[in-house]
């Protein structure tokens, strides 16, 4: 009777110490050309269709320890439930695919833990074919200075000392405002003759720094492109007394 009981609590106690229940999902990471976008379960997806989605995820089941692992799964389907792509992971869940025309769809995560299913995490997406990916506005040019920053709209007059860096930063955004449409970014810094001091690129957000030389009147220009469309450059004068 004495050992039967202890085998059972041996037995029960194992199967305690091994459970492996569901867990959470994390935040869905989406590339985009700025860096990345994150969304929580539930969240709607706003997408250029022409532009591939690229996605991560992770998954942890409880408790967090090695013997207790996701298996996950992930399938996109239009609205009438046609299966556009799917793919496998473990508990960290990756996968891309591309939207093949203008509506709804959706983006379900899946996952088990030792065998038990849990809760997926739906997203939905709207897909715009249609929609052009539009030039869009220059932020203010802020400016470091001593006391903090300068800010300055575009074809505004900068007055500024020889030999003192002049660092820089700007923002362009796109129309519509969603992660399908992000802006591509250039700058430089040109003599009063057209000699190039110095340029960079960047995306929707643009940082940089030069120094100016000699005294003289020099010109930054701030350039953008959206979906390959070059927009009206953003143009500022330097003084260097």
């Amino acid at each position: 009777m004495k050992k039967t009981l202890f085998l059972l609590l041996i037995s029960f106690i194992a199967s305690f110490s091994f459970a492996c229940d569901c867990g959470n999902w994390g935040q869905l990471l989406v590339r985009i050309p700025a860096g990345s976008a994150r969304y929580n379960c539930g969240s709607t997806i706003e997408w250029n269709c022409n532009q591939p989605l690229s996605f991560t995820n992770t998954y942890q089941c409880t408790p967090n320890n090695a013997a207790c692992q996701a298996k996950t799964t992930w399938e996109v389907k239009t609205a009438a439930g046609a299966v556009i792509k799917t793919g496998t992971g473990t508990s960290n869940l990756s996968g891309g695919f591309n939207l093949p025309s203008s509506g709804n769809y959706t983006l379900t995560l899946n996952a088990n833990c030792n065998g038990i299913i849990c809760k997926p995490c739906v997203y939905t997406i709207i897909a715009n074919c249609s929609s052009a990916c539009e030039c869009g506005t220059w932020g203010q040019l802020l400016v470091r200075v001593p006391a903090g920053s300068a800010r300055y709209d575009c074809y505004s007059q900068i007055n500024w000392k020889v030999n003192q860096p002049l660092s820089f930063t700007s923002t362009y955004q796109c129309s519509p405002n969603n992660a399908g449409c992000q802006a591509k970014t250039t700058w430089e810094v040109k003599s009063a003759v057209g000699a190039i001091i110095k340029s960079g690129t960047g995306t929707n957000n643009l940082s940089d720094g030069f120094n100016l030389p000699s005294n003289g009147i020099y010109s930054l220009t701030l350039n953008a492109s959206c979906n390959g469309i070059a927009c009206k450059p953003c143009v500022y004068k330097i003084v260097i007394q």
